[in-house]
Order: C-alpha cells, then sequence, then structure tokens
C-alpha cells in the first residue's frame, strides 16, 4: 500500500495496523526521539530512521511476522519492491530471529518513490529495499513502524 498519510483511515481494519496508523497521523518530528518507541512490547514498535541514503545496491527483505508500516518525516527516498515468490536470487534463507529473509534487488523490481508525507505498508511475503537515494536528496527521517500480525 502506497498513499499519502492523511488517507490512513481508508486502511483502518481494527488491528495493530489501524492503531500504527492512528498514532502516525498525528506524529511530528518532536516525537522523533530515540532510536525506537516501544507501544505494544514486540507486537508493536516504532524504529526511527534518520540516515543517509545509497546507491540502489543492497538486498531485498522480506518478513513473514511483521508488517511494515514506514511514513517518510523529511526527505526522499527509492525504495524497491517485488512479491517474495518471483525473487530470482535468495541471499540468505529465512532467519525467525530477525525475521527477515534476503535477496537481490532484481531488475524487474518495481520502484517507489516516497516524499514528505507518504505511507507505504509492506505486508509479509512483499520483498522491499528501502535507502536509496533520489536526485538532490542524500538525508532521510522516517518512522517504520514493526506491526506483528499475530
Amino acid at each position: 500500500i502506497l498513499d499519502r498519510i492523511e488517507n490512513a483511515a481508508k486502511y483502518f481494519r481494527g488491528d495493530r495496523v489501524e492503531q500504527a496508523l492512528r498514532i502516525l497521523r498525528n506524529y511530528r518530528m518532536e516525537d522523533f526521539t530515540g532510536p525506537c518507541r516501544v507501544i505494544d512490547g514486540e507486537k508493536l514498535y516504532f524504529n526511527h530512521a534518520n540516515y543517509e541514503t545509497k546507491e540502489g545496491e543492497g538486498l531485498m527483505e522480506v518478513h513473514r511476522k511483521y508488517v511494515d508500516v514506514m511514513y517518510m518525516m523529511e526527505g526522499t527516498e527509492v525504495i524497491y519492491y517485488k512479491n517474495a515468490d518471483k525473487l530470482e536470487t535468495v541471499t540468505r534463507e529465512y532467519r525467525d530471529e530477525d525475521d527477515a529473509m534476503l535477496g537481490k534487488v532484481d531488475a524487474d523490481a518495481a520502484k517507489i518513490v516516497l516524499h514528505p508525507g507518504d505511507i507505504v505498508i509492506f505486508f509479509p511475503g512483499e520483498l522491499h529495499k528501502p535507502s536509496c537515494k533520489t536526485p538532490g536528496c542524500d538525508h532521510v527521517r522516517k518512522a517504520v513502524v514493526k506491526v506483528l500480525l499475530k
């Protein structure tokens, strides 16, 4: 799902994804403190990402247990996306301890550009590679909410 934060209510389903979106709708820069904000233990927590973007190299990741809800607060970045069942090269099999399988970015991966105010939601089975550079922007700040499905 790719949309604007002001449209978040379209995705309210009475679950923890809705809880994350409700919090993000009112998220401000002053809430962006420390590396992590725990809301409900391992079931729902925010990682505050504050980093320099890179060229498109690197690995895509896919989760089995967690949904990633990303809210771009400052800067722009490219995120590559692809369904996991279409991945050509797995570089690391799934590990339960970090809930991730890794793979190379395939040439046919879709390219998403996140701008301030954008949200993107990746469900289990959806490969994604964030942190990729866009022309004219090297730095981003975004909230990444980890939502346990079970």
